[in-house]
């Protein structure tokens, strides 16, 4: 038996990496694009494995990435935001973000005719202010906590206690939270993204499986992470290197092993489970 996974992609092309900034700043000329091939093979992996996935996207992307994002949501994926900007939320005042998260919303489902009900904050970057105005600007979930302490610049919440599963933070507001694996005192970060590529592939596959049986794993990576011809950039460090380039070459494989054993859903699939099992008997 086939287990259920959430899959979920940040869509942002390969230059938007917070890593990568400062190097960018100092090169001539705008960076090269690579984000609609990228997308491409997503879905062509996607429909390979009859697969579905909720993709968090930036509302500032290119007209040819807008257009995908339309193809992508009458295959039956979930189109959500990821943000206009690209900005960590505690870079941006109260006002900023009312006017982020209603600008991102309305450019996406101009695009793409469908309802966008769903929010990821910029590197994971989430703040209890955020979550007051994601409710009052329409929306009917998170998906940014991912509760790991080696990263540092994921966002804190104060005001709001942390699960593993997906839970009402008010009526009317979902969290629906990467996942992570409980490993002694500390929780193994299991989610996809870098630990995709720099955990050894065998634990990695272990912990999702366990989970998936468990009734909720859900995962992420960001399309820049299946390009095998990815841009380089000169003058990085080298452990900047390893962050951003180390394992991409293996990401397509570990992806298609996954998708073998595992059943790909979206956020909104699962979600309306959740509301379902919800419901008093």
């Amino acid at each position: 038996m086939q287990h259920k996974a959430i899959f979920t992609i940040d869509v942002e092309d390969w230059f938007h990496a917070g890593v990568m900034q400062p190097y960018l700043k100092r090169q001539n000329g705008s960076p090269m694009h690579r984000l609609t091939d990228n997308l491409k093979w997503l879905s062509d992996f996607l429909a390979k494995h009859e697969g579905k996935a909720t993709f968090f996207a930036l509302s500032s992307l290119t007209p040819v990435v807008l257009r995908q994002l339309a193809s992508l949501a009458a295959q039956g994926h979930e189109i959500a935001s990821h943000g206009h900007t690209h900005t960590n939320l505690n870079q941006l005042s109260s006002a900023a973000l009312q006017a982020e998260l209603l600008q991102s919303r309305s450019i996406l489902e101009q695009a793409t005719a469908a309802p966008v009900i769903g929010f990821r904050a910029p590197n994971f970057s989430i703040t209890d202010q955020a979550l007051e105005l994601l409710q009052e600007t329409g929306y009917a979930y998170d998906s940014s906590l991912n509760n790991v302490r080696l990263h540092k610049g994921y966002g804190r919440l104060q005001q709001h206690a942390l699960h593993p599963k997906p839970y009402l933070i008010r009526e009317g507001l979902w969290e629906m939270p990467l996942s992570t694996y409980p490993l002694a005192s500390w929780n193994l970060p299991v989610a996809g993204g870098a630990f995709l590529r720099h955990l050894p592939f065998a634990l990695f596959q272990q912990a999702a499986l366990k989970l998936a049986s468990q009734g909720y794993y859900h995962f992420y990576l960001h399309p820049w992470e299946v390009d095998l011809a990815h841009p380089r950039v000169p003058g990085m460090r080298l452990l900047d290197q390893m962050r951003h380039y180390r394992n991409i070459s293996k990401v397509p494989q570990r992806l298609d092993v996954l998708a073998q054993k595992l059943v790909f859903g979206s956020i909104s699939e699962e979600l309306s489970r959740q509301k379902v099992n919800q419901r008093p008997g």
